[in-house]
């Protein structure tokens, strides 16, 4: 009879447990601190139980069963084995914290996979997975859904003060691209704080909780609400109210003051604007007299060729420069400026123009609109049917009106732009210069210039198209 320790005995019947009686023998020479002190056949077991806390070297028979937890044998119960402390290294001296899980003295993951902190590749024995938070975990993740685990969490600050995303690095100055944090934007390769403005342009900012970690935030305060497409310039006023005019300056009509306004119109070589105390102010050129001083009793002000007219709060409209007032007394719901015309929707919506008719420009239609716009020859309006109807010179098509139903149009120097009751821009007459290609999209306002147009998407984006010769078309940030 062979005498066994009580570690040995308690060691067989675990080996008999998980493989079977005839699967385990075990060695007179029995204990053991680790596998390394075992022949290449034999495991080292501890029972681990209260009795016994020795361990001992089992041997495995050649059948090839591996009694080990996570085997692919069915044998025995299913009853995980004995775990050292979780909060102490293996003894292979990897750590696959921060949820470590041991067996053997070896930390086990999948091959491949790096374990959060000492970025050593552990071996393949227990299913391990990187979750989402760059941890070794239970639960599998497909790892095309995440990133390689960190090596140092968190991160450290890079000279910017901003600190660095977990794989990203330091240099000169800024990190490098990397998964950001959650109160981190990582755009064109910089970090940026919550709340941080995009350099390049005031209304645009960093916010990775509401909107995206990778790409900048519109301010909704601070989109062109109005725009006007002049002669060579174009102007527009904000939501913040402040008026930003871009093209040519020649005359410094895309040069406009400070203050609050409620609308703006670029004319030909002039500019002018509704402040918020109903005042009008204009810049560029005065040759003519086109500019005015006025008191504060103003709704709507528009530039022409060589002169200004504008809507008084109580619907009387008056003109300055080469353009005289229209000669009856009636008041006036709305009105356009042409190169050298104009033309007023009265309250009864009929409309009554004025000023040169040299190509008919002024020959108003018989009928009851909502909406007009005067070009540098022509005129259009919206009927209260959402039928167009144009009339002037139509030396490009530019007065030869599509069928359909529209909400909003605006005649240009020889073109016109609409837009449907499906919010898309539509334009004819002359396209030399792309300026009747508009964009796709749905949008709520137009603005047809010389030879180019403007319009504002229902995001409040402002989009140009056509002659862009002095940056007319170019908006700029």
């Amino acid at each position: 009879m062979v005498h066994r320790s009580p570690a040995s005995f308690v060691a067989l019947l675990l080996c008999v447990i998980f493989s079977g009686a005839t699967a385990c023998t075990v060695s007179d020479q029995a204990q053991c601190s680790s596998d390394n002190d075992c022949e290449a056949d034999q495991r080292c077991l501890s029972s681990g139980g209260i009795f016994v806390r020795d361990s001992v070297c089992v041997d495995l028979q050649p059948d090839g069963n591996d009694v080990g937890y996570g085997a692919d044998t069915d044998t025995g119960p299913d009853t995980d084995p004995p775990q050292p402390d979780v909060e102490q290294p293996c003894e292979d001296d990897s750590d696959c914290s921060p949820t470590p899980q041991t067996e053997w003295g070896s930390c086990v993951a999948p091959q491949g996979v790096v374990c959060a902190e000492t970025g050593q590749r552990a071996r393949l024995t227990i299913p391990r997975y990187c979750n989402t938070d760059f941890e070794c975990a239970n639960e599998e993740v497909p790892i095309e859904e995440t990133e390689e685990c960190p090596l140092s969490d968190p991160p450290t600050d890079c000279d910017d003060g901003l600190s660095c995303t977990p794989q990203g690095s330091c240099s000169s100055g800024a990190c490098e691209p990397g998964t950001p944090h959650a109160d981190r934007c990582l755009i064109d390769g910089q970090c940026y704080s919550e709340g941080d403005e995009n350099p390049d342009n005031q209304c645009q900012f960093c916010d990775p909780i509401e909107h995206s970690r990778y790409e900048w935030a519109q301010d909704s305060e601070c989109v062109i609400s109005q725009i006007d497409a002049g002669g060579f310039h174009t102007c527009g006023v904000a939501s913040n109210h402040d008026v930003h005019c871009w093209g040519l300056d020649e005359e410094n009509q895309a040069s406009p003051p400070l203050g609050s306004f409620v609308q703006v119109s670029a004319g030909a070589w002039h500019s002018c604007g509704v402040d918020f105390d109903e005042r009008i102010q204009c810049w560029g050129s005065d040759e003519s007299g086109q500019q005015v001083d006025s008191d504060d009793d103003f709704w709507k002000v528009t530039a022409g060729g060589a002169h200004t007219c504008a809507r008084h709060t109580d619907g009387v409209i008056e003109c300055w420069g080469e353009l005289d007032s229209p000669a009856s007394s009636t008041v006036f719901s709305d009105l356009s400026s042409g190169s050298n015309h104009a033309c007023g929707l009265r309250f009864d919506n009929t409309i009554e123009c004025w000023g040169s008719d040299s190509d008919g420009q002024t020959d108003a239609p018989t009928g009851s609109f909502v909406q007009l716009s005067a070009g540098d020859f022509h005129t259009c309006a919206i009927d209260t049917s959402g039928n167009l109807d144009c009339w002037g010179f139509d030396g490009d098509g530019q007065a030869t009106a599509p069928s359909g139903s529209f909400s909003q149009v605006s005649a240009g120097g020889f073109h016109s732009c609409a837009i449907g009751g499906d919010s898309e821009l539509e334009c004819w007459g002359s396209n030399s210069h792309g300026q009747s290609d508009p964009p796709s999209g749905s949008f709520s306002s137009i603005s047809a210039g010389r030879d180019h147009s403007c319009a504002i998407d229902h995001d409040g984006q402002p989009h140009c198209w056509g002659r862009n010769n002095h940056g007319q078309a170019t908006i700029p940030n």
